[in-house]
């Protein structure tokens, strides 16, 4: 049975009271917990391999004799391959590389006053090298540490630091964060926090590719993981808390309570200015401009001294304040993080000089050059799409306005009255559509699009009318659940009324559950699992079978709907392909699926299967349930292939 997220968070709690009495003792039981998920691993690897040993003694015996029956072989092949590649999946785990993370390296010679500050703090703190300093594009700081040999160890200390943040903060702020950050490295968080992280990836990895596969042994991990995943979680959520809070002490003993608070109050306002204001506007762009010629990093000096007010950042300030330590999250609150500081929550004053401009100095022009290089070329095709969609949607608009009359959408229907009150939003702003929002829900009250963005316009504008609008497109619509309790949360307590806006948390943690529930129900494809009809309109269907044209290596395709009992508004659905020559296919099965989904656009969620390999009893199914077949390749008809995969040299 699967832990709820009341029984979990009552856990987190009752452990952090364990932690408080005896945190050595706690610490063992973390060691103990991620020792026994791997020891269970190893016990089923032990019985597989003492089941193959058996076998293949057995079958030694019977081929030793005069004489045997040669079905005899034939029954042990089919007998031993199972339990074999269920034995090899579960080694191929437990031995994974984690990806370093990236960024713009910087030189001790390129940013002297940055090094010469990070040798200072690791004097002070006496602890392990950071071998390598990236700058990258978020408004995060952290380390991460690589082990270069594996399990095995002899870890490789990164330390990342975002240049939005770096452009937010005073250098002292900075300080404390380098302070806090190898504060993990010298109380030796990072090496026990990564071993512990193996653990977690290892029981990832072996379940994606089980559930992934519908393979005959999950049952043997999933009652366990049921049981262990929920516990080992909490246990080490309440470690990293644990961890952060001691990181904030080593960067208060060594720069003062000071910088260390007033840095986390600007992350907390600028962080969320970055993530409302200053991205969005940016992409907004796209909507008049066909390339991205715009420098993001270069701006956001300027962007951070005048395009935020007293007023707005008080609310951010306020809204994080009022947040408690949730069970999703592994940081404390800023509250919680301030009162062990002994720090009050005041505005932290304007910043002078930034830490980019102290401890980058020369180097600031480069790496800014090159983060924004990489943005450009990273946005570059979902820009121009977004831009194309722009240009028809501003002629729809021209249209419907015309039609319109004078904006008041009397002879429009209400799907023409619903695209032109969110094109007037988009391209003339939020206070030009609120008259046409209205407009629409005096014809359609509950229509959940409507009431969201006027709900949506409401509250940011400080009218808590919006409150009532966005619980009629929650009720209306689930999709609006996590956006629409987010609008109401905050304000509320931007308002200082927590009680009621605790309502709107529950409500999006309950669907967050759900969904995360949904998400395992729809990783794989069993032989439980019933498949019906698509449901799809012919109109998509045709759609979906002219992509299908561009291949020429698919012969027929099928498509059909899994059977949800979670989210069953939102379809899963399966699309089968048979490919024409299968064995001169430069992919593996499931590669192939995967590449080709990415080139394809189905009307929901859904994944591709490859039915002429090993998923031929899925196929026989499939093609048993009503219009299914939605494709088949034409004589003498010609298309492209996939591309080859990339080169592993």
């Amino acid at each position: 049975m699967v832990m709820t997220w009341e029984k979990f968070e009552a856990l987190v709690r009752r452990l952090e009271l364990v932690e408080m009495r005896d945190p050595g003792g706690y610490k063992l039981r973390v060691f103990l917990l991620a020792v026994l998920g791997y020891a269970y691993i190893f016990s089923i690897l032990a019985v597989l391999l003492l089941i193959l040993g058996f076998e293949a003694a057995f079958l030694y015996f019977l081929l030793s004799s005069t004489e045997f029956p040669a079905w005899i072989l034939i029954l042990g092949n089919k007998v031993v391959l199972p339990f074999f590649l269920f034995a090899l999946l579960i080694i191929r785990s437990l031995w994974f590389r984690f990806e370093p993370p990236v960024g713009v390296e910087l030189k001790r010679e390129e940013a002297p006053v940055l090094f010469k500050e990070l040798d200072r703090v690791r004097g002070e703190l006496k602890g392990p090298a950071v071998h390598r300093v990236l700058v990258d594009g978020n408004f995060n700081a952290g380390v991460v540490q690589m082990p270069r040999l594996g399990p095995l160890g002899w870890q490789k200390n990164y330390l990342i630091v975002g240049l939005p943040y770096m452009m937010a903060m005073s250098p002292e702020e900075m300080l404390a964060v380098f302070a806090h950050e190898y504060g993990h490295l010298s109380g030796a968080h990072g090496k026990f926090g990564a071993w512990v992280h193996r653990n977690r990836r290892t029981w990832y990895n072996l379940m994606e590719s089980l559930a992934r596969r519908g393979h005959w042994g999950m049952f043997v991990f999933t009652w366990f993981s049921n049981w262990y995943a929920p516990y080992f979680n909490a246990y080490t959520f309440v470690m990293a808390r644990k961890h952060e809070l001691d990181a904030d002490r080593c960067a208060t003993e060594m720069v003062g309570a000071g910088p260390g608070a007033t840095g986390l109050m600007r992350g907390a306002v600028m962080g969320r200015f970055f993530e409302e204001k200053f991205w969005p506007a940016l992409y907004k762009k796209a909507n008049d401009h066909p390339e991205p010629t715009f420098n993001p990093f270069a701006s956001m000096p300027r962007a951070l001294k005048g395009h935020i007010s007293d007023k707005e950042a008080g609310r951010y300030l306020k809204a994080a304040l009022t947040e408690k330590t949730g069970g999703q999250d592994t940081h404390p609150s800023l509250s919680e993080r301030l009162s062990a500081m002994g720090r009050k929550a005041e505005m932290p004053p304007p910043v002078e000089v930034s830490a980019a401009e102290h401890y980058l100095a020369g180097a600031l022009k480069h790496v800014t050059g090159r983060l924004d290089r990489e943005w450009k070329d990273s946005v570059r095709a979902s820009w121009k799409e977004r831009h194309a969609q722009a240009l028809e949607a501003k002629a729809t608009l021209k249209e419907l306005e015309s039609r319109a009359q004078g904006g008041k959408g009397g002879k429009l229907t209400r799907g023409e009255l619903w695209d032109y009150a969110r094109h007037t939003e988009e391209f003339k702003g939020s206070a030009e559509a609120v008259e046409l929002y209205r407009e629409l829900l005096s014809k359609e009250e509950a229509h959940a699009g409507a009431n969201y963005a006027l709900g949506r316009i409401l509250l940011l504008g400080g009218d808590e009318a919006g409150r009532a609008h966005i619980d009629k497109a929650i009720k209306a619509d689930s999709e609006y659940v996590m956006e629409g309790t987010r609008l109401v949360y905050d304000f509320l307590m931007g308002e200082g009324r927590a009680k009621e806006a605790r309502e709107y948390w529950d409500m999006a943690r309950d669907r967050a559950e759900m969904e995360e529930w949904a998400m395992s129900e729809r990783a794989s494809l069993g032989d439980g699992d019933s498949l019906l009809p698509h449901a799809v309109a012919e109109k998509e269907v045709e759609a979906i079978a002219g992509q299908l044209r561009a291949y020429k290596d698919i012969k027929e395709a099928y498509l059909v709907r899994k059977s949800v009992r979670l989210l069953p508004e939102k379809p899963l659905y399966i699309l089968g392909v048979v490919r024409s020559w299968p064995r001169f296919s430069l992919y593996s099965d499931d590669d192939y699926g995967r590449k080709l989904a990415e080139g394809l656009k189905l009307p929901g969620d859904g994944f591709v299967i490859v039915l002429d390999g090993k998923m031929k009893d899925l196929g026989k199914r499939m093609k048993h349930v009503y219009g299914s077949k939605i494709y088949h390749k034409k004589r003498g008809e010609s298309g492209g292939v996939l591309p080859p995969p990339p080169s592993t040299s």
